[in-house]
């Protein structure tokens, strides 16, 4: 039934028949009749307005949908801050907005790549049929006003925002209030220093981000697949506690993501100047967003997303030294450091198993310590992501042969001086 302010709401059996009964309904038969006028109005709601269940679609006009065959309540509650009729210059009428955006990225580029994410986001909300786009991370120190942005300018423009902390840790299996929101925001003071946990979350935000079809479970209801193409957003901290919520940067993860790295606006405004930015000039800025046109150099019109995906290069440093890969660099590292000349001046070529019985005879207790959880095939998925990195040292020998051998790795390290001592170093693998 729909409550005062419009939006749909189970109500019980007893409750529908009180609302029938305020309507005029009798619950009693006429003389010679075999039901009552509530018992047809029942049964003219089953025949007439009976659907298969009930779940949001973000922004959909229509009053029920059809979803796989189902026909399914529009339960969404959400509506998007309107925008004025026209629009003025860059920041004419929205000038602390524009001042905000124009002081805090790292470059011209970030800023205009969030730009037309949201403008991708705004305009395909506002025309009823949401379209994918990738999940937003914002990474910076304080006062570089991230938070700011999610709360003062995303969340409101879009009418809404629910926190995905809880869910993409597996806390919780009822998700609806996520599926209600256009926006799901990860929480960076829930930093994970687990790597399955990091895993967790990387598989959500990746599956958020790479299809609209996911399972739709509230509390006492049944659960269904249902559309959701709303956005996540992470607003994190620079520091290796919050980083470790960024998901994996690899290549299933790249095209999925955005990360923009954020300055301090030292000299900004006191926090009162921005009281009524929203009431004041929100309208304004999204006037002129609809207007601005997407330029080339950001726009991926071939892509399902529309939009290139930027990752900013701090951003991926930062993700890298808190991974785990990092700590095994810095074990391999070590290993090299310690071996004679003789040894160093040519490559190590061997498996990951072989890597793993060389690390663990040369290298002292506390070291070979950092090996424990890195059994099986796990090694070699780490081996293989720093292979793909730059200025390692680490290369992957394709196979020659058709046979299933082990993957071969080559170390070379250059840049370790061979009288360096070897560091004790922790490989977190959860």
């Amino acid at each position: 039934m729909r409550n005062p302010n419009g939006n749909w709401s189970v109500e019980s059996v007893a409750m529908v028949t009180a609302e029938l009964k305020v309507r005029g309904f009798s619950d009693k038969a006429p003389k010679g009749a075999s039901c009552s006028p509530m018992d047809r109005a029942k049964v003219t709601i089953r025949k007439d307005r009976k659907v298969d269940g009930a779940a949001p679609r973000l922004y959909c006009k229509n009053e029920t949908y059809t979803d796989s065959g189902e026909v399914l309540l529009n339960t969404a509650r959400v509506k998007l801050f309107p925008s004025e009729e026209t629009a003025g210059d860059w920041g004419e009428f929205f000038p602390r907005y524009a001042a905000i955006l124009d002081n805090v990225f790292d470059s011209d580029l970030y800023k205009t790549t969030f730009l037309a994410w949201f403008k991708r986001f705004y305009e395909s909300a506002e025309a009823g049929e949401l379209a994918l786009g990738q999940s937003m991370a914002l990474v910076g120190p304080v006062q570089c006003f991230k938070s700011f942005i999610i709360e003062k300018l995303l969340t409101p423009a879009m009418g809404g925002s629910a926190d995905l902390s809880d869910m993409a840790s597996g806390e919780t299996s009822f998700n609806s209030e996520i599926y209600h929101a256009p926006i799901a925001v990860i929480d960076d003071s829930k930093g994970t220093s687990s790597e399955a946990m990091r895993s967790r979350y990387s598989a959500v935000i990746k599956k958020l981000a790479a299809t609209g079809k996911h399972k739709f479970h509230e509390k006492y209801g049944q659960a269904k697949m249902v559309e959701w193409k709303g956005r996540v957003v992470l607003g994190l901290n620079n520091d290796p506690r919050s980083i470790k919520l960024l998901p994996d940067f690899d290549q299933s993860n790249e095209d999925k993501m955005i990360a923009l790295h954020l300055h301090q606006w030292l000299d900004h405004p006191e926090p009162s100047v921005y009281s009524k930015i929203v009431d004041e000039e929100l309208s304004h800025f999204l006037a002129w967003l609809k207007a601005w046109v997407i330029p080339a150099e950001v726009a991926d019109p071939m892509s399902r997303y529309g939009i290139k995906s930027v990752i900013s290069e701090k951003v991926r440093e930062a993700a890298f030294q808190s991974s785990p890969e990092s700590g095994l660099l810095e074990l391999i590292q070590a290993w090299w450091a310690k071996l004679p000349s003789s040894e160093s001046r040519k490559p190590w070529v061997g498996t990951a198993l072989e890597l793993r019985e060389v690390l663990t005879t040369s290298l002292e207790t506390s070291s070979r310590d950092a090996l424990r959880g890195l059994e099986g095939n796990k090694l070699g998925y780490k081996l293989k992501d720093l292979c793909a990195r730059p200025d390692t040292g680490l290369s992957l020998i394709p196979k020659t042969s058709k046979k299933k051998d082990c993957n071969k790795y080559k170390i070379f390290i250059t840049d370790v001086e061979s009288s360096a001592k070897p560091s004790s170093v922790h490989v977190n693998v959860g």
